[in-house]
């Protein structure tokens, strides 16, 4: 019998992932430069580099958020059958989640950046003018997810709100950064421009990987809590986020 990957093998797995790319893409930039004109060397970094869009650090971006979104999704079908309520606000978390995998694929932000930031006359750190909807979205589902999250247990509940914090930091503050350093259109990235958007897209992947991590332990937890109603031993505490919740959203 295949053995399923547990929480941590994956997630190691993950972080690995993301450390390699982001060396990828330094090393990209690096030999861009040092062979400038070379279409090699620039194929490359477009191949690598995690600023860009369409290529494979988007690619893996796209992938992990997909991931997320299929384990959000059991995670509410477990929640709905073991009789907690609010299940919804998972299904709603699977969603978001993959419309955001299919935005990395499809960069609905980039094409409709222009137009807004011209209709809206930003400039400065409102310069990538598409933070100003996300930042709706994202209190938006703050909003509405917020009494799922709190209602976890201490453990379960610091996971979600350091990843979310994370990848929050990481897309909406560095990028708000990120623009007020961005160099005209046709111009070449600074080194420092480049130092901030490796640093956004670094706080994004890591922000999803804590995230994926922490969906997936809190699926465990419910598997090891279906395991215990069926009549298997459980000692106090093995499966995280559901005593305390059970007692909070059952009600």
């Amino acid at each position: 019998m295949v053995k399923t990957p547990d929480n941590a093998r994956i997630t190691r797995a993950l972080w690995v992932c993301v450390g390699v790319l982001l060396v990828a893409s330094t090393l990209g930039h690096i030999a861009n430069h040092v062979w400038a004109g070379s279409r090699v060397a620039n194929s490359a970094r477009m191949v690598l580099d995690v600023d860009d869009e369409r290529n494979l650090p988007t690619w893996f971006a796209s992938s992990l958020l997909l991931m997320i979104a299929v384990n959000l999704w059991l995670l509410g079908a477990a929640w709905r059958s073991g009789g907690r309520r609010h299940e919804w606000r998972w299904s709603m978390l699977a969603l978001a989640a993959l419309a955001m995998s299919a935005e990395e694929v499809v960069g609905i932000h980039e094409r409709f950046m222009g137009p807004l930031r011209a209709l809206l006359g930003t400039s400065g750190v409102f310069y990538y003018a598409w933070v100003i909807p996300a930042m709706i979205l994202a209190a938006c589902v703050c909003l509405l997810s917020v009494r799922l999250i709190l209602g976890l247990d201490r453990a379960s509940r610091n996971r979600f709100i350091i990843a979310g914090a994370i990848y929050l930091t990481g897309a909406l503050g560095f990028e708000m950064i990120g623009g007020a350093f961005a160099p005209p259109p046709g111009e070449a990235r600074p080194a420092f421009y480049l130092a901030i958007a490796t640093t956004e897209e670094a706080l994004e992947m890591a922000g999803l990987v804590l995230a994926f991590g922490a969906v997936f332990r809190l699926r465990e937890g419910l598997a090891d809590t279906a395991s215990a109603d069926q009549g298997e031993s459980r000692r106090p505490g093995d499966a995280p986020g559901l005593d305390a919740p059970e007692r909070r959203l059952a009600g």
